[in-house]
């Protein structure tokens, strides 16, 4: 019996580009911050078992692609930098 591993999703917020690394397996993209990129990003993560989606708060640049994973269902967390 197999099990599926849970992972942890790390995304590095700016203005154009959303880096993501996903804890406890080896990937790491970058994808616009825009409709596009975020359809990419889920088409990502649609290939783990995505157990939380960790953001740091820029300014609001954050605030679309955390709508959009919540809107698809995701657990999501903003940390404030401070």
């Amino acid at each position: 019996m197999s099990e599926e591993v849970q992972v942890a999703v790390g995304i590095d917020v700016s203005r154009d580009t959303l880096d993501i690394r996903l804890d406890s397996v080896v990937f790491d993209c970058s994808v616009s911050n825009d409709d596009a990129g975020f359809s990419a990003l889920r088409n990502q993560l649609s290939q783990y078992a995505v157990s939380l989606i960790l953001l740091e708060a820029t300014g609001g640049y954050e605030n679309p692609v955390v709508c959009y994973l919540q809107s698809c269902g995701y657990d999501v967390c903003v940390i404030n930098p401070r």
